[in-house]
């Protein structure tokens, strides 16, 4: 995990329970100077991305205006984050879980959450 918070970064892995279908953080680091912000917004991605078993960069091209999911992130009591950054997990068809990085760019946190997958041994679809 040390080397996905580089260069300020907040990573967070979500993980999903067979039993419930429920979504907690498992795992949250946080570099030194990162801003306090990152963290919830980190977690979002990631939560985000589990929900809708989808990226949250693709999501964010969705909810443009005239989108497919346009409005999106007025759902879950506004807690949809739809900046890139937050990428789902799968073990096949069935989503496992969520990584997510916040306080880069928006190309650096998906640079950041795509590395996350490769830790953890899983690839984009």
């Amino acid at each position: 995990m040390q080397r996905l918070v580089a260069d300020g970064h907040t990573a967070v892995v979500e993980q999903t329970s067979p039993l419930t279908d429920h979504a907690v953080a498992a795992i949250v680091q946080q570099q030194d100077g990162a801003p306090l912000g990152t963290i919830e917004l980190a977690i979002g991605k990631a939560m985000s991305a589990v929900l809708f078993a989808r990226s949250t960069a693709e999501l964010a091209t969705f909810a443009q205006p005239g989108g497919p999911f346009y409005g999106i992130q007025q759902t879950h009591a506004g807690k949809v984050v739809i900046f890139g950054g937050g990428v789902p997990v799968f073990d096949g068809a069935a989503i496992v879980g969520a990584v997510g990085a916040s306080a880069g760019m928006i190309e650096q946190d998906i640079e950041v959450a795509d590395a996350g997958l490769t830790a953890f041994g899983h690839s984009l679809a």
